[in-house]
């Protein structure tokens, strides 16, 4: 899937961008994983989902620095 203007362009390990995850913010307002700032949604400098959730992040570095090592950002999920 293209990314949006203004987006950065998700590589191979990124998957497509669909879904949002209401856990991780109240409608357009999200927290970047890497420097804990609140990001619109609209706005992001770029966007990516993981694991079947949607990061949304304040600047290219952040993105970058999250593809290098998500896990090293992600919150572990609780087990059913």
């Amino acid at each position: 899937m293209p990314s949006a203007p203004g987006r950065a362009d998700p590589t191979s390990e990124a998957v497509s961008v669909n879904k949002v995850s209401r856990a991780r913010g109240n409608g357009h307002r999200l927290r970047d994983p890497v420097r804990g700032t609140e990001v619109d949604r609209r706005t992001a400098a770029a966007e990516t989902q993981y694991e079947g959730e949607t990061y949304c992040f304040c600047s290219e570095d952040c993105y970058q620095e999250f593809m290098l090592d998500p896990e090293e950002y992600v919150e572990p999920q609780p087990e059913a």
